[in-house]
């Protein structure tokens, strides 16, 4: 990637872009885009190295291109930036110029990945994704195989809202309109068992890199800021409403595949029933 661009190059783009701005990033010394989403904050509690020389990095759901653009300036060898909006949508393309970055982007759903791309890569990162998808065991799936090295996902989940009972149980809370955090494009927050659970049987390895509680103790730790929150976070127990997992593709096949029929299969199964049947019916009906 090319040296920042100024900050005053970079505060008159702000000042004429009209995009959504979701994610909060560096576009030039002392000058941030607006969002809410600290990309550095995530970056960091996903234990994403500094120096990512000569790896390749899958960013899904990228929206303005925060961490893909962050990932090219750790020296990443390859970023491909995935998401279901055009790349002009959240600026992806202007800010790609501004910074003149090299970061690749696709216009896909996570489903089609496998479908899409014939390689894996050495990161691939699912922040903030999972949560807003209507079929997360299917996107799992699918992930496992484009992962190379690890996927780290960062999620809301729902360990706070089920009761301390319930705390440590595979459960899943599905929001049929907008009661998660008034968005009705989010769909399903696992306790953190289950997303756990999840993964295991998508062919995955996962290891808790952090979580975060709801009310005072969350608002203490954003108070903290920098190092002291991240380790906080990944201190943190109990009640949580978001967190971060590193998953590692294992060398076996994913569990579900010994006790379900896969999908893809299913399917060409019952067409070729289909078929049969009607070739049936036809040699029935001509006797």
């Amino acid at each position: 990637m090319a040296e920042l661009t100024t900050p005053a190059e970079a505060s008159a783009f702000l000042a004429r872009s009209s995009v959504p701005w979701h994610q909060r990033f560096q576009l030039a010394p002392g000058v941030y885009t607006p969002g809410v989403n600290d990309t550095d904050l995530l970056l960091g509690l996903a234990g994403v190295p500094a120096d990512l020389s000569g790896l390749t990095v899958l960013d899904i759901g990228t929206s303005n291109g925060g961490v893909a653009f962050e990932a090219e300036r750790r020296g990443a060898a390859r970023v491909l930036a995935v998401d279901v909006t055009p790349m002009e949508y959240c600026g992806f393309d202007e800010t790609r110029e501004l910074l003149g970055a090299r970061a690749e982007f696709l216009q896909a759903s996570v489903y089609e990945l496998p479908e899409l791309l014939d390689e894996q890569f050495d990161l691939v990162l699912l922040l903030g994704v999972l949560y807003h998808l209507r079929h997360p065991l299917l996107a799992l799936d699918a992930l496992r195989h484009v992962v190379g090295g690890e996927l780290v996902i960062e999620t809301a989940v729902c360990d706070a809202d089920v009761g301390r009972h319930a705390v440590g149980r595979p459960l899943v809370r599905f929001y049929p309109g907008a009661e998660l955090d008034g968005d009705p494009t989010n769909w399903f927050a696992p306790t953190l068992r289950a997303l756990l659970d999840w993964c295991e049987s998508s062919g995955f390895a996962p290891t808790v890199l952090a979580q975060w509680p709801p009310g005072r103790v969350l608002r203490r730790l954003l108070r903290a800021g920098g190092p002291r929150w991240w380790a906080a976070a990944r201190r943190a127990r109990g009640a949580a409403r978001r967190c971060v997992v590193r998953a590692v593709p294992t060398g076996s096949r994913p569990g579900w595949a010994e006790k379900s029929w896969a999908e893809w299969d299913l399917v060409v199964e019952s067409r070729q029933i289909a078929a049969e049947r009607r070739t049936s019916s036809s040699s029935g009906a001509s006797r």
